[in-house]
């Protein structure tokens, strides 16, 4: 096993908050537009606005899609950066 990767799993073992912080960015990447499909899938427009319904979703899946990507980013750099203050903190350096 290489030794960078035994590094990455000690630190792991002692400090887990990065490894949960790339899990959480990995889940909602994956839950919000998955919710915003949910929530757009009930909503029904009555009238001249019926046409509209399948716009309003696709535009709405589109940004929440960013949005998710978004999220799943700035955890995985926020886990980046605790993976770096704990490994200075358990290896010393």
């Amino acid at each position: 096993m290489p030794y960078w990767l035994e590094e990455i799993l000690i630190v792991w073992n002692y400090r887990s908050r990065s490894y949960w912080l790339i899990l959480i960015g990995i889940a909602a990447y994956f839950s919000i537009p998955l919710f915003i499909d949910w929530y757009w899938s009930t909503v029904e427009l009555k009238g001249q606005f019926a046409g509209l319904e399948d716009l309003f979703a696709s535009a709405q899946n589109a940004k929440y899609d960013k949005r998710g990507l978004f999220f799943m980013l700035g955890c995985w750099i926020t886990a980046y950066k605790f993976y770096f203050k704990d490994r200075k903190k358990l290896m010393g350096y």
